[in-house]
């Protein structure tokens, strides 16, 4: 019978458990430069298995209305502005989802058009 899954914070002072982090990360790909936010490890026995990047953000999630009589780029653009602004000063900075499986005004190229960075992944409501 297996071990159980366990897990643990991982030591971002530890600069032997942050290397070998690194090390797992990479092994599948992973880019995990931004030591900004707590990681948590799982693992079996000595074996890592996963990780969690817990951020401790705000999140917001604009909608646009599709049609382009009712909200137009120039539109798009300005909420853009506003939301940046807004969340710039009550929270110094937020993550911004967008839509990726139906049509929105709110497309990659705009959220770069204002230095946002896509982070490749994609955020479920639990």
């Amino acid at each position: 019978m297996k071990t159980l899954i366990q897990q643990f914070f991982l030591n971002r002072q530890d600069p032997e458990q942050v290397a070998r982090f690194k090390t797992f990360a990479a092994s599948f790909d992973h880019d995990v430069s931004n030591m900004a936010h707590p990681y948590i490890i799982f693992h079996r026995d000595d074996k890592w298995i996963a990780y969690a990047q817990v951020v401790q953000i705000q999140t917001i999630f604009p909608a646009f209305h599709t049609d382009p009589n009712i909200c137009s780029k120039s539109d798009t653009f300005q909420v853009c502005n506003q939301l940046i602004g807004w969340t710039t000063i009550q929270f110094g900075g937020a993550l911004c989802g967008r839509p990726i499986r139906q049509e929105s005004n709110f497309t990659k190229d705009v959220a770069e058009h204002f230095g946002g960075k896509c982070m490749n992944k994609e955020l479920f409501e639990f």
